[in-house]
């Protein structure tokens, strides 16, 4: 079938996060416990107990606390300022920029809420999108055991590009002047039939069909009914630029999925994901360094993000060029699990079609070297 991904287009229509804007970076400043508590009460409003405060994070429930008591008629707008910058922290810490725990949020999301003005200015889809692309590479490590990030936006995005793993909704509600996500809210007819576990999705995925997959969920029709900021980044929804959020550099690259444009799919350029290591930095280990600073060069791809929209070719079909097939087939895991695995018993290999389908590719994939070692 070929690659598909998340890309700018979708963070800014399923979310209406805007796309187009200045990279949220960071300057990583030390701060004792004092200056945490100190800088907490300057921006929210209150004193936080030592109890709520977990290195250089403030847990949510000290805030909910706060937003328990209604905002007065007469409140001052300093008051209501600050009780739109908690639920904005709520928002980025317990939804955009999860982390692993799911119940703190980064003390250095206060300096960008303090001007709620400003904070307009910003690309919260990019820097959601690096986080996710980040999270993603970081989850499929052998070695990691908890993860976070913003994994409902990419359960969104499967659900309108494969209609065979959505739920069973009731009919959804007019969503009104909403992202396409708000039609999800609609109430589930049920829990997922017994036979609908993580084997039931791998083996889906696993034997999907082009026919299957909808590689343009969003018709014209469909984006003209949209609010207007969820269209506000459209000239760049084809940038191949570097992806900016903090400490994080990840590449969006659309020309490896063009399809999803109405383009023909040819060879794409290759991409280093990796250079300089990126992948390996961490805000743990650098503390005190001004990531803006670091950064600057790849900062610098992304400000001419309107000199890098990638054009093709419009397709009358969704199948790619046999050259690109080629390139797919040579670049790519063809399964999702491993089935030379010598730990996985073969009755546990063969479980299902998918199974079946795994074990013979992989023994495809082994005929050259067998060859080789018996002198064919």
């Amino acid at each position: 079938m070929g690659e598909s991904t998340i890309t700018l287009q979708d963070v800014e229509v399923l979310w209406g996060l805007r796309v187009d804007g200045r990279p949220v970076t960071l300057h990583h400043v030390r701060r004792t416990v004092q200056e945490r508590k100190h800088l907490v009460n300057e921006v929210l409003g209150f004193w936080p107990e030592d109890a709520m405060l977990k290195g250089g994070r403030l847990k949510m429930s000290s805030m909910y606390r706060q937003l328990t008591t209604p905002v007065p008629p007469d409140a001052p707008d300093e008051l209501v300022r600050q009780y739109a910058r908690m639920y904005l922290l709520i928002l980025l810490g317990g939804l955009l920029f999860a982390d692993a725990c799911g119940n703190v949020v980064s003390l250095n999301w206060l300096d960008y809420v303090r001007d709620l003005e400003a904070m307009g200015e910003y690309s919260w889809g990019s820097a959601t999108l690096a986080c996710l692309y980040s999270r993603l590479c970081h989850a499929c490590r052998a070695s990691t055991t908890t993860t976070g990030g913003p994994y409902l936006l990419l359960q969104i995005w499967a659900w309108e590009r494969i209609p065979s793993i959505r739920p069973e909704m009731y009919p959804a509600p007019e969503i009104g002047e909403f992202p396409v996500a708000g039609r999800w809210v609609a109430e589930r007819t049920g829990v997922d039939p017994p036979g609908r576990r993580s084997s039931y999705y791998r083996e889906h995925i696993a034997l999907l069909r082009m026919d299957e997959f909808i590689w343009m969920p969003y018709s014209d029709e469909r984006l003209a009914a949209l609010p207007r900021y969820c269209r506000h980044g459209e000239r760049i929804w084809r940038a191949r630029v570097p992806l900016v959020f903090w400490h994080i550099i990840e590449f969006h690259c659309p020309d490896r999925v063009m399809r999803q444009f109405g383009l023909v799919q040819n060879v794409p350029e290759p991409v280093n994901t990796n250079p300089q290591g990126l992948h390996q930095f961490d805000l743990s280990g650098y503390p005190g360094r001004n990531w803006a600073q670091f950064h600057s060069a790849w900062i610098q791809y992304w400000n001419a993000r309107a000199n890098a929209e990638v054009t093709g070719q419009l397709a009358d079909t969704f199948r790619p060029s046999n050259d690109y097939l080629k390139w797919y087939h040579e670049h790519t895991i063809l399964y999702i699990s491993n089935p030379s695995d010598q730990n996985l018993q073969m009755g546990q290999m063969l479980q299902g079609v998918s199974g079946q389908f795994e074990y013979l590719v992989c023994i495809y994939l082994r005929l050259p070297s067998l060859g080789t070692i018996f002198g064919a």
